[in-house]
């Protein structure tokens, strides 16, 4: 009897997914054609999926590698890609999340690892070409863009995660430890009946527990500036104060680099750009979102040049992909700067111009913030009309993303009024939206919050809890010595009972705080506008406070009112 042989790993694929798997490897590492990637990025890929992968996994990797010629960068590409798919059509468990931090720990390796080799060879002078395993790497802007948000998505998704399980864990044991100590008074063990958390949530602390490096915001935080170095260079100022090249001969290194890597990395620097900023507004550092956007709005960056197709310029192509607002056309219509070639990816620019919009706002940069939201205001608000963006597969986060922005133009323009900036027919769909809650907050009453909190992005705590408060007392075990272990535990539980919205409130507090000071110097502004001057007796009389406290109230409306702004040609931060 012949012995059973084993069919090959890619047998039973269907022959459209074989065809799929071979042209999207020919166009990402051999033809670097945008055209023919952006069917198969954009049609080809989710007809397959609705088709044979709607609510399952993708083959794995070891059973399409035949198709690739076992390239590893693209089986690294395509896990990411198949693995994002299963994020979003499940809900992905603990250990769900720690495998997408594998998957990206891998796939940026490699990334890195690649273009940062291409770059030493180009500092030591090397001319050596790369070799068949080292091909050039070509991704459509919008396939780069769509990694890296996922990958801040996934981060931000696992910290609420990670806090939203701890902060469950130790309030059941806080109120447990309460209720020991209200019913046993000091007497013997009441051990027996203290509540532990819900074993589903105890076995999700103890994997976190176990994979404590799993998303840690420094390696987060690492690959993000490393992609941004890689395909953007070294910041201008370190450039000036480190190394004696002039700008030019540091453009003309990156645009080697580029050259030889693939313009792949040229994409994923300006987009980790943005992501970084994304990020850092997440986390509460508003100065240093700002910077992170330094790269995209360098003048004097190199331009985006589009690939050449294969026999001259004979490829049609008609832009970077199915984006919407997609102008000038990466693919093949000309070259663009950072800041055009950002745009041209609609998810982009919204993500870009709402988090350095945030971070003005929480700066207190209102007319940066105004004119920020305005553009992308009136941007959306022709998309809608015409019906682009309505047929964007994103429609529907484009809708929730515009009503926040209205939001946060109805604050700007009652904190800072401003009627030169925006253009009347958003300011008009702003009224018509949140004209009550401003008058509420006319009257006297509360109504920023209610905006802001509605606005405002899910803000996270990067901090790893300290999962042996929960854990050590479950290990340790009841016993004889359980009163005093109970007492331990309901000490440290009442130091610091974390909610799961820390982070979030704090920076609603903050907010808050700041529009209290507004409200009050409303009223000052009000009768100040009266008068061409006013005695500070009569002023003082007015606001019902004595004249020793007006003029506090009039150097903080100096210090309120001062605002640092924009002005064209340089960084968001300046």
């Amino acid at each position: 009897m012949a012995d059973h042989v084993p069919p090959p790993d890619d047998a039973l694929l269907p022959g459209p997914l074989k065809d799929f798997i071979f042209d999207l490897h020919d166009t990402s590492r051999r033809s670097h054609l945008p055209t023919e990637q952006t069917t198969l990025y954009h049609t080809t890929f989710p007809t397959l999926t609705s088709k044979y992968f709607a609510t399952t996994p993708w083959p794995s990797p070891r059973s399409v590698s035949t198709e690739c010629g076992g390239d590893k960068l693209f089986l690294a590409l395509y896990t990411e890609l198949t693995a994002r798919h299963l994020h979003t059509v499940s809900r992905p468990s603990v250990r769900d999340r720690i495998a997408g931090w594998v998957v990206y720990r891998n796939l940026f390796d490699m990334l890195l690892e690649h273009v940062e080799s291409v770059a030493a060879g180009v500092a030591a002078g090397s001319t050596a070409q790369d070799n068949d395993d080292d091909a050039g790497l070509y991704l459509l802007p919008e396939w780069s863009f769509d990694v890296l948000h996922e990958f801040v998505y996934q981060f931000q998704g696992f910290c609420q995660f990670r806090t939203a399980t701890f902060a469950a864990a130790a309030r059941t044991s806080y109120s447990s430890s309460e209720s020991d100590g209200a019913d046993g008074g000091g007497g013997g063990g009441g051990g027996g009946s203290k509540k532990t958390p819900s074993p589903h949530v105890m076995e999700s602390l103890r994997v976190l527990s176990d994979h404590r490096d799993a998303w840690a915001v420094e390696s987060v935080l690492d690959y993000l500036h490393r992609f941004v170095r890689a395909g953007c260079g070294a910041p201008p100022s370190a450039s000036a104060t480190t190394n004696s090249a002039s700008p030019a001969s540091a453009a003309t290194r990156l645009s080697e680099v580029i050259a030889r890597a693939g313009l792949a990395y040229r994409h994923l620097g300006l987009f980790a750009s943005v992501a970084l900023s994304r990020l850092e507004c997440l986390l509460g550092d508003y100065t240093a979102s700002l910077k992170a956007l330094g790269p995209v709005f360098d003048v004097t960056a190199p331009l985006i040049v589009p690939p050449i197709p294969p026999g001259g310029g004979d490829d049609p192509t008609g832009g970077s992909g199915g984006g919407v607002g997609v102008g000038g056309g990466v693919g093949g219509s000309g070259a663009l700067t950072p800041l055009d070639f950002v745009n041209s990816v609609t998810p982009a620019r919204i993500s870009l111009s709402y988090h350095a919009s945030i971070s003005y706002l929480m700066l207190r940069r209102y007319r940066d913030a105004t004119s920020t939201l305005g553009t992308i205001a009136t941007f959306m608000q022709r998309g809608f009309k015409t019906g682009q963006l309505r047929r964007d597969p994103h429609s529907d986060q484009y809708g929730r993303q515009y009503d926040r922005i209205l939001a946060l133009l109805a604050i700007l323009g009652h904190v800072c009024p401003t009627s030169d900036i925006v253009e009347e027919g958003v300011m008009r769909v702003v009224r018509d939206r949140h004209n009550g809650q401003l008058n509420k907050i006319d009257s006297g009453e509360e109504g920023y919050e209610d905006l802001f909190l509605f606005a405002c992005p899910k803000f996270i705590s990067a901090n790893v809890p300290d999962y042996s408060r929960i854990l050590a007392p479950a290990v340790e075990g009841g016993g004889g010595a359980g009163g005093a272990a109970a007492t331990t535990t309901s000490t440290n539980a009442t130091n610091a009972i974390p909610t799961g919205q820390d982070a979030y409130r704090l920076q609603v507090r903050q907010f808050t705080s700041e529009m209290e000071i507004q409200s009050t110097l409303r009223k000052l502004r009000s009768y100040m506008k009266l008068y061409t001057s006013i005695d500070v007796a009569k002023l003082a009389a007015f606001n019902d406070v004595r004249e020793e406290e007006l003029v506090q109230i009039l150097l903080t409306c100096k210090h309120k009112t001062r605002q640092v702004q924009r002005c064209d040609g340089v960084s968001l931060s300046t």
